[in-house]
């Protein structure tokens, strides 16, 4: 039976019935009333999770993230000479001045430089920024880029102009925040769960002329789906801002197509996120507007560079991105 508000349908049902609709995750709930008018429930799919329960989250594993490779370095010489950048990887080349050397022997936090013509080598150098570099004829000093994160933002439906995209460093403070916005995201979904569930009134006595028992199942109408679902969004949205306002953030503003970067990264474990509306999918009725979330979490090492890629494909539900921990 669908249609119409569930509430109404019970009051319809079963005059002096009222039947809170409280903390109830299950997908299907059973009503029991019995000759007296009195009114037992009974839901056995998903419990309301504590505030500890809910702290205690497992994100998804992040595929956002496109390539991680060394930051470039450079070597400046006398007046101000500045050469590079160069990769940090075997076989690139190096031009100084009229010399030509080749990168070579890169290891752990080291290099060194051979001659093209002759084959000597130089070094190894420790690959850190302000390190002598000794060459024929010259004196140089490396210099490293700083570890940075870099990336796109790409979605053929966003709703908005302009997508804030945070980078949070996993510190103590900033734990308690994502373990609050965990929570708030769990409750939100849990409530959209019961705001949506189907609910079966099992009454005394009632039996159908073929002799069986009448069971009514009450479904929420399409449109308190869809009322239900633009709440929980709206809720996810206050979640993840008051998550930004509370957390020691760097921000962002991008666009579709435009690229996003945060520079002179300390070594640290970091989360790069963006919650937007969507649109419709133009290509697919079946998918409905919303709001979707990027979440990319991520160790940056010193002189990382790191580039991610916000996309239709990695952009999720945000009722998606928590789960409880078992």
């Amino acid at each position: 039976m669908r249609g119409g508000r569930r509430r109404a349908l019970a009051l319809m049902l079963w005059p002096a019935l009222t039947v809170p609709f409280s903390a109830r995750g299950a997908f299907f709930s059973v009503v029991d009333v019995d000759r007296n008018g009195t009114v037992r429930e009974t839901t056995a799919e998903i419990q309301e999770p504590s505030r500890a329960q809910a702290a205690r989250v497992e994100v998804w594993p992040s595929s956002e993230i496109e390539a991680s490779r060394p930051t470039a370095f450079y070597l400046a010489g006398e007046a101000d000479a500045l050469f590079g950048p160069f990769a940090l990887d075997d076989r690139v080349p190096v031009k100084i001045g009229g010399l030509l050397f080749r990168v070579s022997g890169v290891g752990e936090g080291s290099l060194s430089l051979q001659d093209e013509r002759s084959g000597q080598v130089y070094g190894p150098f420790a690959a850190t920024n302000a390190t002598p570099v000794a060459l024929p004829s010259t004196n140089l000093t490396l210099m490293r880029t700083s570890s940075f994160i870099r990336g796109t933002l790409t979605h053929k439906a966003l709703a908005v102009k302009n997508v804030t995209v945070a980078l949070v460093p996993m510190t103590a403070p900033n734990q308690k925040s994502l373990s609050r916005l965990a929570s708030a995201f769990l409750r939100l979904t849990q409530q959209y769960h019961v705001d949506t569930a189907a609910v079966r009134y099992r009454l005394p006595t009632v039996r159908t002329v073929t002799g069986k028992v009448y069971e009514p199942v009450f479904e929420p109408s399409d449109r308190d789906i869809e009322n239900s679902r633009k709440k929980a969004d709206m809720g996810a949205k206050g979640a993840f801002k008051a998550f930004l306002d509370s957390a020691r953030v760097s921000t962002a503003a991008c666009g579709s197509g435009q690229r996003f970067a945060f520079k002179n990264l300390p070594p640290a474990d970091y989360v790069v996120c963006a919650l937007a509306d969507v649109r419709s999918d133009p290509d697919s009725r079946a998918v409905p507007p919303g709001v979707v979330i990027w979440w990319a979490t991520l160790a940056v090492r010193q002189y990382q560079a790191t580039d991610l890629k916000f996309d239709q494909q990695s952009a999720r539900d945000w009722q998606d991105l928590f789960k409880p921990a078992r």
